[in-house]
């Protein structure tokens, strides 16, 4: 079991919580990595097929007049006509339209088609934007969710597990990483690395758990300025290498990290039975989608699906709404929601 300082000196090089914040800080400053680094798309990428691509000016009258930007969302967000604009300076926009791509060759996952996705010069550097298909729905957030009959909750779980499924059973390509045999961005909380480098791709089993060991220790270890870790912070990264080696679900399946309540797309349509009603669901915002154990995706629907009502958390919406989904899984997966969940507690996350 290393201890903060200990775990502060292998990853920083320092000893101290305020010198690794230092570096966290000039990391922070520095170039976003290399687009060949993270992604092996060539921008600028435009599909063959494709309702039209707004231009530059069309973007930012949009972005003004029809913004769907979320409020602590990383990136500008609008509709124009029948496409959807994701703007901003980050090049996981390039490694989310590399992840569509993959599922539009690959599989039957009902996700946003692609478009394009190409690079502006400004004066803060390259400005990416993804176009992709306008998706007809609503996002399922609580109070769609709570607004719902039971019967409509149980036939949108049904849907979603499809699309799980559906993902879930693309073959497995060996290894744990993004599509194409590359890492994750370098501060994917899950994985992440002290430095800016990319994280993974992993050849094993054992490399994937180390390299989330080591974020956890880190992640604990830069949470507050205590000089030392709380005994409950040991204990619980004292077990997470032995829950995770032991436990079943090693398999590299395709995980959608951020299956979150935002990120769910719902329609009503007619049922095959006149005025009997049914649902489609998509899945938005694919950026961090790759091959990661199993258990992930059980664990990722645990801890991104929230549901909050004016007193706090609906622990029987919530409640419901995991046990509809549950039959996406192999198995519960309990020791794995248990482990993840308890490190929450001690500021650990995994987005």
């Amino acid at each position: 079991m290393h201890s903060k300082t200990e775990i502060l000196q292998e990853n920083y090089g320092v000893g101290t919580w305020r010198e690794a914040l230092k570096i966290l800080q000039d990391d922070f400053r520095k170039p976003l990595p290399a687009l060949s680094e993270t992604t092996k798309l060539k921008l600028p990428y435009q599909a063959s097929n494709h309702p039209g691509i707004p231009s530059i000016d069309e973007i930012k009258e949009a972005m003004v007049e029809n913004s769907l930007t979320r409020v602590t969302a990383s990136f500008d967000v609008c509709r124009v006509g029948m496409t959807v604009v994701k703007a901003g300076y980050d090049p996981m926009l390039v490694e989310e339209a590399e992840n569509l791509l993959f599922l539009q060759a690959n599989s039957q996952v009902r996700a946003p088609k692609l478009y394009a996705v190409f690079a502006q010069p400004d004066h803060l550097g390259p400005r990416y934007y993804l176009v992709m298909e306008y998706i007809e729905g609503e996002m399922l957030d609580f109070a769609k969710w709570m607004s719902l009959a039971e019967e409509d909750h149980t036939k949108i779980c049904s849907r979603l597990v499809e699309q799980l499924q559906l993902l879930r059973s693309i073959p497995s390509e060996g290894y744990y990483g993004r599509v194409n045999n590359l890492g994750w961005r370098g501060n994917l909380k899950l994985l992440r690395r002290p430095k800016s480098s990319p994280c993974g791709p992993y050849n094993t089993y054992e490399e994937c758990i180390s390299a989330m060991h080591r974020a956890a220790e880190v992640q604990v270890a830069m949470s507050n300025i205590a000089e030392d870790l709380h005994p409950h912070q040991e204990t619980l990264l004292s077990e997470f290498k032995p829950t995770l080696t032991t436990c079943n679900g090693h398999e590299p399946t395709l995980t959608h990290l951020d299956p979150s309540l935002r990120n769910i797309i719902v329609r009503r349509t007619q049922g095959s039975e006149k005025h009997v009603a049914n649902w489609e669901v998509t899945l938005i915002d694919w950026a961090d989608m790759g091959w990661l154990p199993a258990w992930m995706q059980a664990v990722a629907l645990d801890q991104k699906v929230c549901m909050f009502d004016a007193h706090g958390v609906d622990k029987l919406a919530k409640q419901e709404f995991m046990e509809n989904v549950s039959r996406t899984f192999e198995e519960p997966y309990t020791e794995q929601k248990r482990l993840f969940k308890a490190m929450e507690g001690v500021c650990y996350s995994i987005m």
